[in-house]
């Protein structure tokens, strides 16, 4: 018995030690020691049986709890799994739409490239019709401007009395702000000259905006079907953004930004006369005092600018474009008091009252003011007939007397041999001495040219240059140092009369004393520099009229811009490349003539360009020296600082790099936008060496 007791509570003792294990693995951690087993001899056997159920049952529960965790550990096992794998599924269809948008975006960026590249093709072609129609029209037009000027030549002058003359006369002096002296008192002595003429005179001084427009309506009324449309302005003017304001009193004006609104445009008068129909229209603008309002010096331009003259109109300036007139010390302006004195003398052109007007003007500045003029008038026109119907014209000096120039032309075409010197030769001596030799010379190079009915008057000593120089190179010859060189030609060395003659027409006072001038041997370009050999060397084309073509003047260049290009092209080449000096250049340009231009004393539309912008180098035939374009498509900066005449001027060909005005360059040959005077071989015009403008390009020269 004592030995089944120790049993038994040895069992016990096992037994809650077992459930005390068993505890430890349930829900809760045991944190407690397990009471104490009841001693063996209180245990009774009920009690042990219960013990054992007790035992079994939360055997079985914790059996069945160990089950259920591993079934919830199972579960979310399972659950990680598909959660895992709708994560892959989820990121292989994000990663694929990522995939298709991409494709997509780049789809569409192509499609976009290639529909803004068809865009790009379609303005371009848009942009060439436009070009071409444009074209088209301003060369019909100029076709037709020119029928009316040829028909208007034809005309007979208007004889003073017969026809209907009006004129516009307005003064405007008593600015707030920068009151002027003598506008109104200008407008009084202009109305009483032109009433002398026979002119309806309409005046209106001191005006605001509102009268002013009045006036102009009333004169455009008054010009409807009239001979001669007369307007003169003498007031303030303004420039701003290109366009020419006429600045009328109590004008609320501040800044550039109200001029438009608060002036009047100075083109509009050109239009009320064109629209009245007039036959002959004159504006003049004394109307060039620097601005009167605040801040126009800081960004408006000084002065006027230029415009364009309708066909049967004079724009006359009292200064040049881009400069300011003077008021005058006086009771008129200098500008005003000349031309109403010029009005009256007898028998004198109208376009000739300007020129005589502009050369008084610039003498008594001291060339401080040098009056312009957009001429579109052709033909004869005089405003007072001279008694009898004669004009009182002074006589012209004669010039010197050339050696021997029928001589000198005909060895430079025997040594040139070439169509272009002999017909220079036929056209200049058809009953010369050499006709038969000429014409013998021309007929074994093409058959013979029709004659031609203008008369240049050779004036050329060439120095005889039969072999070849030192470098291989002939007279006339055309060559290349370099690919994106331009092509230059050998000019021969000669001997020629420099300036206009006092009776040219349209001829300026700084154009003399002609003098005879020895030129050495020198190269020329053959055509300005183009676009194409600027940008070859430059790396880039300044040019407005880009447009144009890579064959077009390089153009908006100014005089320091061309010493550059020269450097550089001398520095790739190694040959010494330069602007031609201005003797050299008219010398080029004359090419053996003493006349206006190279082909003769009258101008010619077919072989020059003054038309609606450039046209590409060569167009237009060369003169006997071989160049193209020496007249017209774009003004040619040379190498000399201004100066106001040829007085002591070298005479040896090189430029004049001392003394005259440091501050301006010498510009030659005019350009596609200017009147056919300024085109002329003699005629000069100067501007600072920063100056760029889309009218003004260059050609070089080359010494040996």
């Amino acid at each position: 018995m004592t030995h089944r007791r120790r049993f038994l509570a040895r069992l016990q003792a096992a037994l809650w030690w077992l459930v005390a294990i068993v505890a430890g693995l349930g829900a809760a951690p045991v944190h407690a020691q397990p009471a104490a087993p009841p001693a063996a001899s209180s245990v009774q056997p009920e009690s042990l049986e219960r013990l054992l159920l007790q035992v079994e049952a939360q055997r079985r529960a914790l059996a069945e709890a160990q089950s259920r965790v591993r079934s919830q550990a199972q579960a979310r096992k399972a659950a990680l799994a598909d959660l895992q794998t709708r994560l892959r599924a989820l990121q292989a269809e994000l990663d694929a739409d990522n995939q298709a948008d991409q494709r997509a975006s780049a789809e569409e960026v192509r499609q976009l490239s290639t529909a803004a590249a068809a865009v790009d093709a379609a303005q371009a072609r848009a942009d060439q019709e436009r070009q071409r129609l444009a074209a088209e029209a301003a060369d019909r037009q100029r076709r037709e401007d020119e029928a009316r000027r040829v028909a208007q030549s034809r005309q007979p002058a208007i004889p003073p009395g017969t026809e209907k003359r009006v004129a516009l006369v307005v003064g405007n002096s008593a600015y707030r702000d920068r009151p002027l002296a003598n506008p109104v008192n200008d407008a009084r002595a202009m109305q009483q000259a032109l009433a002398e003429l026979g002119f309806d005179v309409q005046v209106a001084t001191d005006v605001d905006r509102r009268g002013l427009l009045g006036a102009l309506r009333e004169f455009e009324a008054r010009s409807r079907g009239a001979d001669v449309a007369f307007f003169y302005y003498a007031g303030h003017g303004a420039q701003v953004g290109g366009t020419n304001f006429l600045i009328p009193l109590n004008a609320p004006i501040r800044a550039d930004s109200d001029v438009p609104d608060e002036a009047v445009d100075a083109s509009s008068v050109l239009r009320r006369i064109e629209d009245a129909r007039a036959k002959v229209g004159l504006v003049v603008l004394d109307a060039c005092r620097d601005n009167p309002y605040p801040g126009a010096n800081r960004s408006s331009t000084r002065g006027l600018a230029r415009m364009n003259a309708p066909t049967g109109t004079i724009v006359a300036y009292a200064t040049a474009p881009g400069s300011t007139a003077e008021d005058g010390s006086g009771a008129n302006s200098p500008y005003t008091a000349t031309l109403a004195r010029e009005l009256r003398v007898p028998g004198l052109d109208v376009k000739d009252i300007f020129d005589r007007t502009a050369q008084e003007v610039e003498r008594l500045t001291n060339g401080r003011q040098r009056p312009r003029e957009e001429i579109a008038l052709r033909g004869r026109f005089v405003l007072l007939e001279a008694p009898g119907g004669a004009a009182t014209v002074a006589a012209a000096a004669p010039a010197p007397a050339p050696p021997d120039p029928e001589v000198d032309l005909w060895e430079l075409a025997k040594r040139r041999d070439n169509a272009a010197t002999y017909e220079a030769y036929l056209q200049a001596y058809p009953q010369g001495r050499y006709v038969a030799a000429a014409r013998a010379g021309l007929a074994g190079l093409r058959p013979a040219a029709a004659p031609v009915e203008l008369r240049p008057t050779p004036a050329v000593a060439v120095a005889p240059s039969a072999v070849p120089s030192v470098l291989g190179r002939r007279d006339g010859e055309v060559f290349k140092d370099c690919a994106e060189c331009p092509e230059m030609v050998v000019i021969p060395a000669g001997r020629f009369l420099m300036g206009s003659p006092p009776g040219e027409t349209g001829r300026f006072p700084d154009e003399g004393p002609q003098r005879w001038v020895d030129v050495p041997r020198f190269a020329l370009g053959k055509f300005e520099v183009t676009q194409g050999e600027w940008q070859a060397v430059m790396g880039s084309n300044p040019s407005r009229f880009s447009n144009c073509g890579v064959n077009c003047p390089v153009e908006n260049v100014s005089w320091n811009d061309a010493q550059e290009y020269v450097r550089r092209l001398s520095q790739r080449t190694g040959q010494n490349y330069r602007l031609p000096s201005e003797a050299e250049w008219e010398y080029a340009a004359r090419a053996g003539t003493t006349t206006a231009y190279f082909w003769g004393d009258r101008f010619d539309g077919g072989r020059a360009n003054n038309g609606s912008s450039t046209e590409t180098v060569g167009r237009y035939p060369a003169n006997a020296f071989g160049l193209h374009d020496m007249h017209g498509n774009v003004w040619e900066w040379v190498q000399d600082v201004w100066h106001d005449s040829y007085a002591v001027a070298p005479s040896d060909g090189s430029a004049r790099m001392s003394g005259g005005d440091a501050s301006r360059r010498v510009l030659r040959g005019g350009s596609w936008n200017y009147a056919p005077q300024i085109l002329r071989s003699a005629f000069r015009s100067g501007d600072s060496p920063d100056y760029r403008n889309y009218y003004a390009g260059f050609r070089i020269a080359r010494i040996f």
